[in-house]
C-alpha cells in the first residue's frame, strides 16, 4: 500500500483505517501488508502514536537510497525495449541531479523510450517543468500560512538552524512584525508536520521536506521569482 500515511490527512477515513486493520490482523497467515510512503514522519506518526489504529502493527524499515546498479538496471531494459543506448555516467548523473528519486528517474527513461530523438537534457528539462507546473504542489503550497512558506524556503535551501535567532529575524521582518517568538515557530512546525510536509531528523532540531518532488519544485519557484 503506498503513500499509506495520506488516509490520516481525513477523519472521513477512520473507519476504513480500523477496518483495514482488523481484515489485516484476521488474515495476516495469508495476507503480507508493506506499507510505503514519501512522508517519512506520516509514517511513523501512522505506525508508532499509541492512538493510532495501526499503533505496532509492524516493522519500521528505512529503504535504503538506490545505488548506480539501479539506472544500470533501467539503461540495460530501456536497450532491450528500443535497441538504443542510455550513457550508463550521464544517466547516473542525472538520477543524481534528481535527488536521487527513483520514480523521476523512471518517468525520464520512459519519456527517452517514447521519444527516439530526444537528447537526455531535453527529457529532464521537459520532465522537471511538468514538476514546476503541478497544480498539486500549487495548491500544498497555497494551503500554507505565510510563515510555513517561509520555513519550507528555508528547508528547500537545507536550512538547519530554523529555529535561531537570525532565522527568525529574518522571518519576522519578511513578516513586517515586531519579533518572531519560539512558541510561534513551534506551531508553525507542528501545522506543517500535520499537513504531511515536513519530517524530523534524528538531530535535535532540525527538520527536511518529506518529498523530495516538493522541495525540487520550492526551489525551481524560488529561482523564477
Amino acid at each position: 500500500l503506498d503513500e499509506v500515511q495520506m488516509l490520516t490527512q481525513s477523519k472521513k477515513n477512520d473507519q476504513f483505517i480500523a477496518g483495514l486493520r482488523t481484515a489485516l490482523d484476521i488474515n495476516k497467515d495469508s495476507v503480507k501488508a508493506i506499507f510505503t510512503g514519501s512522508s517519512r514522519d506520516g509514517l511513523r506518526r501512522m505506525f508508532s502514536e499509541k492512538t493510532a489504529p495501526f499503533f505496532h502493527f509492524g516493522q519500521n524499515l528505512p529503504f535504503p537510497e538506490l545505488g548506480k546498479e539501479f539506472t544500470d538496471h533501467l539503461a540495460t531494459i530501456f536497450q532491450k525495449a528500443t535497441q538504443r543506448k542510455l550513457d550508463l555516467d550521464v544517466l547516473w548523473e542525472v538520477f543524481l541531479e534528481m535527488e536521487k528519486v527513483p520514480q523521476l528517474v523512471r518517468s525520464l527513461v520512459e519519456r527517452l523510450a517514447l521519444n527516439p530523438n530526444m537528447p537526455i537534457n531535453q527529457a529532464k528539462t521537459e520532465l522537471l517543468a511538468d514538476i514546476l507546473n503541478d497544480r498539486a504542489f500549487e495548491q500544498m503550497w497555497d494551503n500554507c500560512s505565510p510563515l510555513e512558506q517561509f520555513v519550507l524556503q528555508e528547508l528547500a535551501n537545507d536550512a538547519v538552524a530554523i529555529f535561531s535567532e537570525k532565522t527568525r529575524s529574518e522571518f519576522s521582518k519578511k513578516l513586517e512584525i515586531p519579533e518572531l517568538s519560539v512558541p510561534r515557530m513551534q506551531s508553525a512546525m507542528r501545522s506543517l508536520s500535520r499537513k504531511l510536509l515536513i519530517g524530523r531528523s534524528p538531530v535535535r532540531g532540525q527538520y527536511f521536506i518529506d518529498d523530495p518532488n516538493f522541495k525540487s519544485w520550492i526551489q525551481k519557484m524560488g529561482n523564477i521569482h
